[in-house]
């Protein structure tokens, strides 16, 4: 069974990928690194799995590029006809449309192949509807599964759709910019965490008619007093969120915000709280990808409404207001 990783000299790769695939240790897979870096094998390895690397032997590094479009030509050779072929793409997402052609050349050729498409789908609806089209377009939508880890975690995985009144999703960070300075700055909290994350936990409690009357009913947008200064100049980017909600008589707030004294992230039920533990969600995620269990993962339908709604809610956009640094939530929520 042969993994290809496209993103594998990414910080998310090296944080999460590459550690949830050496604690799994499966003995039949072997993993194809593909980067646009000059590295070999074991200069690979020495930024990828250093520490207790059990799966080193099984971890090849190739080289791609992206200008010339044929980003898989080098893992060509290793594809496997008669089996599944899985691809792993943690990519920003004005690539997907090169990597979509070319897997469907893959495809073309007789070969199966399955597709973890990290977030987001798109940077916003427009780009969301042309990558939908693309996906239609290159026969992929059945091969292509949409990951957001937080669906992953535990807590969220037991989570069972029930009647409520009151429904409260909180996603709270003690970092600020964390190196994402360009990427964060051009979508804020709205979009990196609301969209992204709280939205598709959201969906897990609600039908479709109910997610189709969702009614905006607020967008409050702050941003911690030393932002600015981190990102060297002046900046209209929210890094706290909070927005109302409500579908017939349920009342929804989506919370989340960054450089808050603690990190947390938890869910109030009719003021029943649930806690997220941080866990290993990628073990979950790569265990139900190959096996082609797909009932967990977004679906491309669901990733452009949220998109839709995300649309909605910049409409109600408000003033920019400032909060202190670090600040007790509680003291925020007053």
């Amino acid at each position: 069974m042969n993994l290809f990783i496209f993103g594998s000299t990414g910080d998310l790769a090296k944080r999460k990928i590459f550690p949830a695939l050496n604690e799994m240790n499966l003995k039949n897979l072997n993993i194809f690194a593909m980067g646009r870096r000059d590295f070999i094998d074991s200069v690979f390895l020495d930024f990828a799995c250093k520490e207790n690397c059990i799966i080193k032997d099984k971890i090849h590094y190739l080289r791609t590029s992206f200008e010339d479009g044929a980003i898989c030509n080098e893992c060509e050779k290793y594809l496997i006809k008669g089996e599944t072929n899985y691809f792993y793409v943690s990519l920003p997402p004005s690539l997907f449309k090169i990597v979509f052609e070319q897997l469907k050349k893959i495809k073309d050729l007789g070969f199966e192949i399955k597709v973890l498409v990290e977030k987001p789908f798109g940077n916003s609806l427009n780009e969301a509807k042309e990558l939908n089209l693309e996906l239609t377009k290159f026969n992929l939508r059945e091969d292509v599964f949409l990951n957001d880890h937080y669906l992953f975690k535990n807590e969220i995985l037991n989570l069972e759709k029930k009647e409520f009144k009151q429904l409260k999703i909180v996603i709270l960070e003690k970092l600020g910019l964390e190196g994402r300075i360009t990427y964060y700055d051009s979508s804020g909290a709205l979009i990196d965490m609301i969209q992204s994350h709280l939205l598709n936990i959201l969906f897990k409690f609600l039908s479709k008619e109910e997610i189709n009357n969702l009614k905006i009913i607020s967008y409050n947008r702050l941003q911690y007093d030393t932002y600015e200064k981190e990102l060297g100049k002046k900046s209209d980017t929210e890094t706290f969120a909070k927005v109302l909600l409500k579908t017939g008589n349920k009342k929804i707030e989506l919370i989340t915000g960054k450089k808050l004294f603690e990190k947390e992230t938890f869910v109030l039920i009719d003021n029943k709280r649930i806690d997220i533990l941080e866990g290993k969600p990628y073990i979950k995620i790569f265990e139900n990808f190959l096996i082609n269990e797909n009932k967990n993962f977004l679906t491309v339908e669901s990733a452009l409404i949220a998109w839709e709604i995300i649309e909605k809610i910049k409409q109600k956009k408000g003033k920019l207001k400032k909060y202190a640094s670090e600040i007790n939530f509680n003291e925020l929520e007053k």
